[in-house]
């Protein structure tokens, strides 16, 4: 197999959004979230180091290395459809753990993908996960009691410092900053304060819930 891994450079960009919406791809959604010519400023925004394995013929594949809200991670793995493919992800994951600086390194594997025995092939554990709670909007949903005192509404555009002071306490670190909502009106409109709903006692904000697309689904 002659194939090269090198760093990403901005003329690859077209050849890497193909990857990653092939309808197999786990990183769709990114694409799909992304591509709309925000995906470069994506990437500088986040520091994420971009590797091309490319051969005689072009680009083969792109992997991405993240130092970022949960740790050191393999942001995405894309390939397209050879008979080397294993080979070059396997290259690929090589390169892009030389930027672990710490111990760990993790990535995200759909459940039930057969990629997961891939990556178990690699080294990596199944360790955790998140559960995706779904429920069917096909009808009225009876309303819980909300108890007494207790005001559900949307955020007020001069309620975003509270609105970080709360977000930040409940994970235990900064998990948002001021300027965030600014920043999510425009890489998701129509998204703005009335989609960010929260609970107010006693004049004070005591819960927090954010709608809005995500593509770490």
């Amino acid at each position: 197999m002659n194939a090269q891994i090198r760093n990403f450079k901005e003329s690859d960009l077209p050849f890497l959004l193909e990857l990653l919406k092939e309808p197999d791809s786990e990183q769709r959604l990114l694409y799909m979230h992304y591509g709309n010519g925000n995906f470069s400023s994506w990437l500088r925004e986040r520091k994420i180091k971009v590797l091309i394995a490319e051969n005689n013929y072009g680009i083969i594949g792109s992997a991405a290395y993240n130092d970022g809200f949960w740790g050191e991670e393999i942001e995405w793995l894309v390939t397209c459809r050879n008979p080397d493919r294993k080979l070059v992800e396997d290259m690929l994951v090589r390169e892009a753990e030389k930027y672990v600086k710490k111990d760990t390194v993790f990535t995200s594997v759909n459940a039930g993908s057969p990629r997961v025995e891939e990556w178990i092939q690699r080294g990596y554990c199944p360790n955790g996960g998140l559960y995706y709670m779904i429920t069917i909007l096909s009808g009225l949903k009876s309303i819980p009691k909300i108890p007494e005192g207790v005001m559900l509404r949307c955020l007020k555009p001069e309620e975003e410092n509270e609105f970080v002071q709360l977000v930040n306490a409940g994970f235990g670190w900064e998990r948002v900053k001021l300027g965030d909502i600014e920043k999510w009106k425009t890489e998701s409109p129509p998204f703005d304060e009335e989609w960010i709903y929260v609970a107010e006692d006693d004049g004070k904000l005591v819960s927090v819930v954010v709608a809005k697309p995500d593509v770490r689904l």
